[in-house]
């Protein structure tokens, strides 16, 4: 007869247990909602930032070298095209980067559910 007593004790600290996990998760899912989406704020907008100015940064240097490429290759026309396709390639990126990070910044603003449900299935994935 003791076996099932016990089984039964078992049972009632496991559904005990299962109440106080609900009521537990309950609490703190919107706290856990809400750090996701100041996490996504965040890194989107020091993404955007850091591109921003590594584009700025870029910019100005290639401002600078086209000066010195033009004062030192006055005939010459392989510093214009090396500096250009530099110039190009390394623009695109940046950009690309910022416009990246900004699709992110407003999907975490404007779409906040949205962003929270990707973000799980990443964590279960």
């Amino acid at each position: 007869m003791s076996e099932p007593n016990q089984v039964e004790i078992l049972v009632a600290k496991s559904i005990e247990f299962v109440e106080h996990a609900e009521t537990f998760a309950a609490e703190q899912a919107p706290l856990v909602v809400q750090e996701i989406i100041t996490r996504g704020y965040l890194s989107a907008a020091f993404g955007v930032l850091m591109y921003a100015s590594l584009l700025a940064i870029f910019v100005w240097s290639m401002r600078f070298s086209y000066k010195r490429v033009k004062s030192c290759n006055a005939g010459n026309e392989e510093g214009w095209v090396i500096l250009s396709v530099l110039f190009g390639l390394f623009s695109i990126g940046f950009v690309v980067g910022v416009f990246c990070n900004v699709y992110s910044l407003f999907t975490v603003i404007y779409c906040p559910r949205i962003y929270v449900l990707e973000q799980l299935i990443k964590l279960v994935t």
